[in-house]
């Protein structure tokens, strides 16, 4: 799958973590390297309403791929409580994400050239 992405439904990730730590057992990368941080900010106003920013956001999408390849989904969707994290297909992500009708950030990779 060359054309990978990773989708996160922004209203609804909780921010615990398991995806990271899913990324970083599957992989068995050494303490302080990961291919999928969390991010978390504190909260800000917004529109005079308090929202917080949190997502996992991806640094190697390739081994992303892999995971994919090998067991048709990926340790850290797998294992994410709210089901709010998706990978696959760039042009099916964004499907998903117009189903969604929610705040979602779409990781992909960067355009060549």
């Amino acid at each position: 799958m060359s054309n990978i992405g990773i989708l996160v439904d922004l209203d609804y990730c909780v921010g615990c973590f398991a995806c990271q730590s899913a990324c970083n057992d599957y992989h068995k990368l050494p303490l302080g390297e990961t291919y999928l941080k969390l991010c978390k900010e504190k909260p800000l106003k917004v529109d005079g309403d308090l929202a917080m920013f949190i997502s996992p956001i991806p640094y190697k999408l390739e081994a992303c791929a892999e995971c994919v390849a090998q067991g048709g989904i990926a340790p850290c969707q797998a294992i994410c409580i709210s089901k709010s994290l998706y990978i696959g297909d760039v042009e099916e992500l964004l499907e998903t994400s117009r189903k969604l009708g929610s705040r979602t950030a779409l990781y992909q990779p960067r355009a060549k050239g």
